[in-house]
């Protein structure tokens, strides 16, 4: 049987693919590690990447002959059966682009007539985050910039030596940064825009769901939420992962409703991305596919096999996207960086109204207490009165759970800005449930849009007499970083070691680039290469720190004597003391 034209050109692109990953693996295999190791030296800030060992090339070498023995497979694959190959990929590409067409009609259509509302509540989110985006830098965001999304992309997409590396988010910084510069605002740029947008998608799936009077309340209750206001203007992962998740969440929505491919596809590569930015998005993984499921005995449909296939592609991807930093730190390794750790059973089960306690206060942070009483009120309701809510959502939020359980461990409450627009969205249904019940007229047509309003009000009321948004240490608060930058390239010798720690370290650091502190100040002394005779200790009374506690969590206190200390440089919250050599 002769094969037609759109098959041949099939086949040749899958025969290009397949030999460049050929070559891919056995360069990866046969390039020697000096040079590897040399040309990442020249990459590395520091001139040395002592991170790529010669058992770390190891690893990649065995990864690339990997992909060698597989794609010399694979090829032996497409050759054995090209034809029946090529055709299935041919009624999958017609049917993705007919999809893909009919989901961007859809889209179009919806996003045109619902524009205005969009536009005018995306705008209120801003004008709730512009004021703090260009604050001073907190340590948790300069340590990140510093360590991670100034390096090169190579670089950011192989270290995960600790949990600060937003992996996803990181690339996107690095992008912004070296485009636009790295103030703080710009750092901040993909957090904020994704913060921005995330209201937008809030009102999109709160009226794909539940209707537009709870996309408009439930957006409105999220831009003026005081934890999604301080992460949109914090150079971290999880607004932008809370975007895609609820990207997941429209997809999953499409797809169920439409049976769109192409929606499957972006349900797959959004969580991907989400866990790839924050890996404890592995929770929201699993409650979506949890509701997904739910929902479809529900709905008693036969989503079972679609629903497995995408879970194991967003596992795979999500694997591929991890290997670099699987292959350079060790699997074992990865697993166990977090940010929380294992406790026993019993210790587990007793915490548990006490970390619920803590993550309920988290969450209604600077909310009044009024405004907490009526959004609590309005969820109850949300659930007590819609028969579809209850079953799938309380599938996902029991598995979630299960999850938690059996790892004993609770993750930092700051994991679960994915959920807030969720939370958000159940509080909006519930509030235009009860007003459902009351009488209307012309002159008050929709009660419940003028609470919501009231709410946000009061929340902003609130964040404004209280400054909570510019005081919250949760990320570490450092305010005069900038300032001391500016004694210490007066005051500094040369060589003059500057000793401090969290929070001031970093802050100091990020303050201290482009020049105005050369880094030699920031390398660590030790006992092998000391020959400073005195150093720059930065002590934050703001923390209650004192010399000694700054030498001894450094073991520098071998090094220097703190009782030989003197005060240079005095501050608001923070002093600057110059210790002499033992």
């Amino acid at each position: 049987m002769k094969t037609s034209q759109p098959q041949s050109r099939t086949l040749f692109v899958l025969s290009v693919v397949t030999a460049v990953l050929i070559a891919t693996g056995l360069s990866i295999g046969v390039i020697p590690f000096d040079l590897v190791r040399s040309k990442l030296d020249s990459l590395s800030g520091d001139g040395s990447a002592d991170l790529y060992t010669r058992q770390v090339h190891s690893r990649f070498q065995g990864a690339g002959y990997a992909l060698l023995a597989l794609s010399i497979t694979a090829l032996a694959v497409l050759q054995r059966y090209k034809k029946q190959l090529a055709l299935g990929l041919n009624l999958l590409t017609k049917q993705l682009r007919n999809d893909g067409h009919r989901l961007l009609r859809r889209s179009g259509i919806f996003l045109r007539q619902h524009r205005a509302a969009l536009l005018v509540l995306m705008f209120v989110a801003a004008m709730f985050r512009l004021p703090y985006v260009s604050q001073p830098m907190r340590y948790d965001e300069a340590h990140t910039y510093i360590q991670y999304a100034s390096k090169p992309a190579a670089l950011i997409v192989t270290r995960y030596d600790e949990p600060n590396n937003h992996v996803f988010h990181s690339l996107l910084v690095h992008a912004t940064t070296n485009l636009l510069g790295d103030q703080p605002a710009i750092v901040r740029l993909p957090a904020l825009v994704s913060g921005i947008l995330l209201v937008g998608l809030t009102y999109c799936l709160g009226t794909v769901c539940c209707g537009v009077q709870t996309g408009r309340i439930a957006a409105l209750l999220v831009a003026g939420m005081p934890q999604l206001i301080f992460y949109s203007t914090n150079a971290r992962g999880y607004t932008t992962t809370a975007a895609l998740f609820l990207l997941a969440c429209l997809s999953a929505h499409e797809a169920i409703a439409r049976r769109n491919a192409v929606a499957w596809a972006l349900l797959s590569i959004t969580l991907s991305l989400s866990t790839w930015t924050v890996p404890t998005m592995v929770y929201g993984m699993i409650g979506i596919f949890a509701w997904l499921c739910g929902r479809s005995i529900v709905a008693e449909t036969k989503d079972w096999r679609i629903l497995f296939g995408i879970g194991l592609a967003t596992i795979a991807t999500v694997g591929l996207l991890y290997a670099p930093i699987a292959l350079s730190i060790g699997t074992d390794r990865l697993l166990s960086i977090g940010g929380s750790h294992p406790v026993t059973f019993g210790s587990f089960v007793s915490s548990v109204p006490e970390k619920t306690m803590g993550l309920y206060h988290w969450i209604t942070w600077s909310v009044p207490i009024w405004a907490q009483l009526i959004l609590f009120g309005s969820a109850v309701l949300a659930i007590a009165r819609c028969s579809k809510v209850p079953w799938p959502v309380g599938a996902a939020v029991v598995l979630v759970s299960l999850t938690m359980l059996l790892q004993r461990v609770f993750p930092p409450e700051r994991t679960w800005c994915f959920a807030l627009p969720l939370l958000a969205i159940l509080c909006a249904h519930g509030i235009v449930r009860l007003f459902g019940w009351f009488p209307k007229d012309k002159w008050f047509k929709d009660p419940s849009q003028y609470l919501a309003v009231g709410i946000v009000a009061g929340i902003a009321f609130s964040l404004v007499t209280s400054d909570a948004i510019r005081k919250s240490d949760e990320t570490g608060l450092f305010f005069e970083a900038d300032e001391i930058v500016s004694t210490l390239s007066a005051i500094a010798s040369p060589t003059e070691p500057i000793i401090a720690v969290t929070p001031a370290s970093a802050t100091i650091h990020y303050y201290a680039r482009n020049g105005r502190l050369p880094g030699a100040h920031f390398m660590p002394p030790t006992a092998e290469k000391f020959d400073n005779t005195s150093a720059i200790v930065v002590s934050s009374r703001a923390h209650g720190q004192s010399i000694e506690d700054v030498l001894h969590e450094l073991q520098l206190d071998a090094l220097y004597d703190a009782k030989s200390s003197s005060r240079v440089a005095e501050f608001e919250t923070a002093d600057l003391y110059r210790v002499t050599a033992k």
